[in-house]
């Protein structure tokens, strides 16, 4: 609960919360769930966030995790020294992402990424970059085969 006159709104029933909310911008709802915890528990609601295009560096990774961010549509990860923890939960969070699109991740070595993780992560978007990405035989045989199933994948960028 809030004791703060600043959090005066969240008296507010949440419904009513909600649409003050999803008339804000991201960056003004960021502050109003700094405010308190009833303000946060409302305002972190995926809804209400507007997420076109999200870039990740190996530094911010975890920040996916965040419940605002689960409608995300477009995921960036940038080139960088990724240890091989940090991007099996990169793509253990972009297997729970419903809404996530396109997936670009060129110039990444991703060899130390279990196949099967890496495939079910790529099948569950419709637009993968994986340019330039170091990739086992095992991995690519993995994706080969699961291409013969039900997959959201319709482009694949690789080579």
């Amino acid at each position: 609960t809030c004791q703060s006159r600043m959090c005066a709104m969240s008296v507010l029933p949440t419904e009513i919360l909600n649409i003050i909310f999803s008339r804000l911008s991201n960056k003004d709802l960021s502050m109003v769930v700094m405010v308190c915890r009833r303000l946060k528990e409302v305002g972190e609601d995926p809804t209400l966030w507007t997420w076109g295009k999200v870039e990740v560096s190996r530094e911010d990774h975890e920040m996916l995790g965040m419940r605002r961010l689960e409608h995300v549509q477009e995921l960036i990860v940038l080139e960088g020294d990724w240890e091989s923890v940090d991007l099996e939960k990169l793509f253990q969070t972009v297997v729970r992402l419903p809404k996530l699109c396109t997936l670009n991740m060129p110039k990444i070595s991703l060899t130390s990424v279990p196949p099967v993780l890496l495939v079910t992560a790529i099948t569950k978007v419709e637009e993968v970059d994986l340019s330039d990405c170091d990739l086992t035989r095992v991995q690519v045989d993995t994706l080969g085969g699961r291409m013969s199933g039900p997959t959201k994948l319709c482009i694949l960028y690789i080579d």
